[in-house]
């Protein structure tokens, strides 16, 4: 059976911040991104872990070379009436 989690994950870009609001200020929220991933095996750790594995892929095509921070991830898993899409914020 599959199942399906809305993986989150949030993170700070300290170059941006620094550029953008100088040293002594940081932005009031970490950015976020969230993935929905399916999985034939139900488990979280392996939502997470793919979730993760798309967030450094989108790192490493970046067009900027700020830093990212890994900060927080949050999994849920998302019962079958739930339609989401892969989401960045």
């Amino acid at each position: 059976m599959q199942q399906r989690y809305l993986v989150t994950i949030h993170y700070r870009e300290p170059t941006f911040e620094r550029h953008t609001y100088g040293d002594n200020v940081t932005r009031l929220h970490p950015f976020k991104v969230r993935y929905e991933v399916t999985t034939l095996t139900a488990n979280e750790e392996r939502a997470r872990g793919l979730a993760l594995r798309e967030f450094y892929n989108m790192v490493a095509h970046s067009s900027v070379g700020w830093v990212r921070q890994i900060v927080q991830v949050d999994c849920e898993a998302l019962g079958d009436d739930v339609i989401c899409k892969v989401m960045g914020a």
